[in-house]
């Protein structure tokens, strides 16, 4: 997808849908979908620095869990300290909704990896 503001919500639909198909329902799919939001929204803002690019993003049910990752191929831009220039609190935002976030950057781009189990996203029988 293009690495525009306005892919984010549309990338937000699809997940919702997407959720519900694979019986996420409540506060926990809630949570999901902001978790990526927030992942998708730093991609935008941050890989390309104003400029033009691509996120790739994948969404896996399997063996009870919900497997997200987005990928963007930019550069983060860096304080002089080594940090992030963006100052926000995404990434904590990201880890206190899900189970487990994982972040690897390179000179190809930064990949997030989010995981949350099902159980307690599951439509009861």
């Amino acid at each position: 997808m293009a690495s525009v503001p306005a892919t984010v919500p549309e990338l937000r639909r699809v997940l919702r849908r997407w959720l519900a198909h694979n019986g996420a329902v409540g506060d926990a799919a809630y949570d999901i979908t902001i978790a990526f939001a927030e992942a998708c929204t730093n991609a935008v803002q941050h890989a390309y620095h104003g400029g033009h690019g691509a996120i790739d993003v994948e969404a896996v049910a399997q063996e009870g869990e919900i497997l997200i990752t987005i990928r963007d191929y930019g550069t983060w831009k860096l304080t002089e300290t080594g940090d992030s220039d963006d100052g926000g609190r995404g990434l904590q935002v990201m880890q206190g909704l899900m189970d487990n976030v994982e972040v690897a950057s390179n000179v190809d781009g930064t990949e997030v990896r989010m995981r949350r189990g099902l159980d307690a996203l599951m439509v009861p029988s």
